[in-house]
């Protein structure tokens, strides 16, 4: 595992674990000025697909090397 995808993976667990941390009043309280990376807004969405899409492709290309 390379460290691009451990980075991908930390910020999908913190992407994840996200939705349940804004219920602790002081996260909500921090992420209050930052509505559109809430849970549900379109840049959260854009976020997850983007990372996924990067594991993807270089899952491919690691695949083709074989």
């Amino acid at each position: 595992m390379t460290a691009k995808e451990k980075l991908v993976g930390i910020i999908l667990i913190v992407l994840g674990a996200l939705s349940f941390l804004i219920k602790i009043g002081q996260i909500k309280d921090i992420l209050a000025p930052y509505p559109w990376i809430l849970p549900g807004e379109i840049i959260y969405q854009i976020v997850i697909i983007a990372l996924g899409a990067l594991l993807l492709f270089s899952k491919k290309k690691f695949k083709q090397l074989k």
